[in-house]
């Protein structure tokens, strides 16, 4: 609310003031400029009546001239009076008409509202950061078991997405920036139903600033959030993340465990995988042979780890050999 009435005064102040001056100079002249009584004697409006007078005028109701008959002198005034409050009106409602199209003002309006959406509800739920690819299929799987969730993702059209995704429940979403607080308190970080925050974007940054905030401001929530970084890694830890997940080491692990284990592997897809999908067949990886790893990132290295823990030599593949930090023998330039 305190964003929407900043954003109101900063555009609707020059035409308030426009409008404040212009009744001030109408009524003041009405109080100055001398009129007569039934009688024929002078007599001076008082300011209550000159405003109510410069306010049913401003308006353009007209319901005529109160108490007494005008002079000339008071006409020409009202004349000039009704000119300058009229063009103020327009100016003032041309300008709230644009405030209202501002896109600013939309978003807080949306906001507020979905805060308070937010605040009504009555049962537990989750806050998903991030509503990508992993996103996506989470909120899905969420909602197939009857929870409840809320997504923040920086896509302007979430909202849009979010109804067109076919869930099986209504999922509010809010268009921000999820490693701002303002934006977690607003999806509900500090509700009492809050049962854990899920940082999922593709940004390491955002996934730690929404692991910090959520530890600093609702110690007793579950947080789990993903990571592709052992530095990363270390500060979501220092600040008590319960779950944090590095889709490389994963990657890496399940290829480990095909290659030793591919029956293993196998059970393992059978019981973690998603509802109604067809089962996949085994995957019978070569025990011999070379094997090429293609780039030397955060990626490849931790793939050609676990390639050399089960008794693989792979070549790799790297167009800096010298930043691997590896001999020559094994290492191809890709030039």
């Amino acid at each position: 609310m305190n964003t929407i009435i900043f954003i109101f005064f900063r555009r609707m102040r020059q035409p308030l003031l426009t409008l404040v001056i212009a009744y001030s100079i109408a009524v003041l002249g009405l109080v100055l400029i001398p009129g007569q009584d039934s009688d024929g004697n002078v007599w001076h409006m008082g300011f209550f009546h000159a405003f109510y007078f410069v306010s049913y005028m401003a308006t353009t109701i007209g319901f005529g001239e109160i108490p007494y008959a005008f002079t000339d002198a008071q006409r020409i005034w009202v004349l000039f009076s009704i000119y300058a409050t009229v063009i103020g009106w327009l100016y003032a409602i041309g300008t709230l008409l644009t405030l209202v199209q501002d896109k600013s003002f939309q978003e807080a309006i949306t906001e507020r509202r979905f805060a308070h959406r937010i605040k009504q509800l009555k049962e537990p739920f989750y806050i998903v950061c991030g509503y990508g690819e992993t996103g996506e299929a989470l909120v899905s799987v969420l909602t197939e078991r009857n929870q409840n969730v809320v997504v923040i993702d920086s896509n302007p059209n979430i909202n849009n997405i979010l109804q067109m995704a076919n869930l099986r429940q209504y999922v509010p979403g809010l268009h921000g920036d999820a490693s701002r607080p303002i934006h977690l308190l607003e999806a509900g970080l500090e509700h009492p139903l809050c049962q854990g925050v899920i940082a999922v974007t593709n940004d390491n940054e955002v996934n730690l600033q929404v692991a910090v905030t959520s530890k600093l401001l609702h110690p007793d929530i579950k947080v789990i959030c993903r990571a592709d970084s052992h530095e990363v890694e270390d500060n979501m830890s220092s600040f008590g993340t319960d779950y944090i997940i590095d889709p490389f080491d994963t990657f890496a692990i399940h290829l480990a465990t095909v290659i030793q284990s591919p029956a293993l592997y196998l059970l393992n897809q059978w019981l973690t995988g998603v509802r109604y999908q067809s089962l996949c067949h085994p995957v019978y990886p070569p025990q011999t042979g070379f094997w090429i790893v293609c780039g030397y990132g955060r990626f490849g290295k931790t793939v050609y780890q676990q390639l050399r823990d089960n008794g693989i030599k792979p070549i790799i593949i790297e167009a800096t050999p010298e930043k691997t930090g590896l001999t020559e023998a094994g290492i191809a330039d890709d030039d």
